[in-house]
């Protein structure tokens, strides 16, 4: 999922078995915007690792299967799972 500019609300969503050479679950340049339940994000940065994010916008690593969006099993040579600039 390609995030470079404006928003992108992911109130509940699965991002899994995607592959890129650079931030293959998520590439998030530093003009988009990501949130979940209205709140952003934080804090925006490459992830090797699955993660999970809650409805407050914190990244959660190793994820918590509570949470309304998880993020696993995705290839990239680097930013396996999120590739945060």
């Amino acid at each position: 999922m390609y995030v470079g500019s404006g928003t992108f609300n992911a109130n509940s969503v699965v991002i899994s078995g995607n592959g890129a050479g650079t931030g293959g679950g998520i590439y998030w340049t530093s003009y988009g915007l990501i949130r979940t339940s209205g709140s952003e994000w934080h804090t925006k940065e490459d992830k090797e690792n699955p993660f999970s994010v809650d409805a407050s916008g914190a990244i959660h690593d190793p994820p918590l299967t509570a949470d309304p969006v998880q993020v696993y099993e995705n290839t990239a040579n680097t930013g396996k799972e999120m590739k945060g600039h």
